[in-house]
């Protein structure tokens, strides 16, 4: 886990477990998110732009799913980024950090 040097607290997640967000036909794994905002990874042929509106899911490796609604704010390389309008409940995103503390961290 790397050092928090933003507003909203975000959890960044491994490889091996991450939620994904589903958009239209494509899924995309999460790198990291907070209440505000999802990082994931879209690859070489990103089909997004800066300030495209999306609507999609996010789904929890537990199978939770949650409506996100947002702008994509930044494309960084591989990984596209959106602010979300209305917020991932933060005891979804402490309960994710907390899973990722117990099974993750030696």
């Amino acid at each position: 886990m790397s050092e928090q040097k933003r507003a909203s607290f975000r959890v960044e997640f491994p490889i091996t477990y991450h939620p994904s967000v589903s958009y239209q036909s494509s899924v995309y794994d999460v790198h990291d998110l907070s209440e505000f905002g999802v990082k994931f990874k879209v690859g070489i042929n990103n089909p997004f732009t800066a300030g495209d509106e999306v609507d999609a899911n996010i789904i929890f490796p537990d199978g939770e799913k949650f409506k996100l609604s947002g702008q994509i704010i930044r494309i960084d390389g591989i990984y596209a980024i959106i602010h979300l309008r209305k917020p991932i409940p933060l005891s979804k995103v402490r309960a994710e950090h907390l899973h990722l503390i117990q099974n993750y961290m030696a």
